[in-house]
């Protein structure tokens, strides 16, 4: 059985075009796991790198957080539209980011509360270019964390939460884009 299984990989590989092959090489995978999930340590590293990607990168979607908010001036930054705005936005994702990062360190006691100031930061004690600041920095540290974070760690519970860490990766990749594209409708609107 094996070794007919190897011989059809093998077949779909070398007879179909790229993308055919890569989708049965992610199906074998899947069946020789025994799970309708990629394995553990190429979804990590899947994770890692949306993470670089999203951040500065070059995604399939178009521009990248960082490069996207580096071509915003402050002026622009912190005008508002209905009570949003890009520095209000960026700091969101800066609070969540960092929600992320300790989870990640293990410290089960950090939390933000839904719909909070921690949430949605308003104060203006952090102007553009200390946001921008933070937020490379907190990229830095996240993907330092990842590279020693153990991968049997994946499917445990975040502490005080209802999911799992690869979840929580998951999200903060999605969290992130979609709040990139708001950033983006928001520079056209207001700068």
């Amino acid at each position: 059985m094996w070794l007919n299984l190897v011989i059809t990989v093998w077949r779909c590989c070398t007879n179909k075009t790229y993308n055919e092959s890569l989708k049965f090489k992610v199906w074998s995978l899947k069946f020789l796991n025994g799970s309708n999930f990629l394995p553990s340590a190429f979804h990590f590293k899947l994770s890692a790198l949306n993470f670089k990607l999203t951040f500065d990168g070059s995604p399939w979607y178009g521009t990248a957080v960082m490069p996207m908010l580096e071509s915003i001036g402050p002026e622009v930054a912190i005008k508002q539209l209905k009570g949003r705005s890009i520095l209000r936005l960026a700091r969101h994702m800066l609070a969540w980011r960092t929600y992320v990062l300790y989870k990640l360190q293990g410290d089960d006691g950090f939390d933000i509360e839904m719909g909070s100031e921690a949430d949605w930061p308003t104060d203006d004690a952090m102007n553009w270019s200390a946001v921008l600041e933070a937020l490379n920095t907190n990229q830095t540290q996240l993907l330092e964390v990842l590279k020693t974070f153990p991968e049997t760690k994946l499917v445990e519970r975040v502490p005080g939460r209802q999911y799992t860490f690869r979840f929580m990766l998951e999200g903060m990749v999605q969290h992130d884009v979609y709040h990139l594209g708001q950033i983006a409708l928001l520079k056209n609107l207001v700068g």
